[in-house]
């Protein structure tokens, strides 16, 4: 599993998220693998990349240490759970 960590990359709001095209690339490229990868973005959600590619987590208000434990107990956990 890979786990990108996406902030909005420019204090003045525009369209577009420099720091998300490089996540998406990877999660457009990863369609075709077996590896999951989600991103974990921070930030005004208007500034999400179209198209987006993978499962995205907007952390809103938390912070992105308690977005990525969530991301991990409700993906990673249960995939442990059934490997056994």
């Amino acid at each position: 599993m890979v786990i990108h960590l996406v902030r909005s990359s420019a204090a003045i709001l525009s369209s577009f998220c420099w720091n998300c095209v490089g996540a998406n690339r990877a999660m457009y490229r990863a369609t075709r693998s077996s590896t999951l990868n989600v991103a974990v973005f921070s930030g005004d959600p208007r500034r999400l990349p179209t198209p987006r590619y993978g499962l995205w987590a907007i952390a809103g208000k938390r912070s992105e240490a308690e977005t990525v434990h969530e991301v991990v107990r409700t993906l990673v956990f249960p995939r442990m759970m059934d490997a056994r």
